[in-house]
């Protein structure tokens, strides 16, 4: 485990409200996203919708329930992944229902 950095590592420790404006704003920075997360397929995904998220013009920011959708199709992404065969599959089915 790499040790814990600040999200905007480069402002002073405690920054105050208008180096932060300044920064985010006028500077568009952004917190780095480590290159290791983009090795897991799920983890890509998350990281372009909060890269997206991130987008300075507000009209083109992901909206709540786009991320909510995706984060669907990550879970459904991963529950194709983890079970091979259909035997598999209908069991977890049935513990996620039992679960509810």
């Amino acid at each position: 485990v790499k040790e814990y950095k600040p999200p905007f590592g480069n402002l002073r420790e405690h920054p105050c409200v208008e180096s932060m404006k300044d920064s985010v704003l006028r500077d568009r920075g952004r917190p780095e996203i480590p290159n290791s997360w983009t090795n897991h397929t799920g983890i890509q995904m998350v990281c372009g919708s909060i890269e997206e998220c991130w987008d300075h013009d507000p009209e083109a920011r992901l909206t709540a329930q786009c991320i909510a959708e995706r984060f669907d199709d990550i879970e459904d992404q991963d529950k194709m992944s983890d079970c091979s065969d259909s035997e598999e599959k209908i069991l977890e089915e049935i513990i996620v229902v039992d679960e509810k």
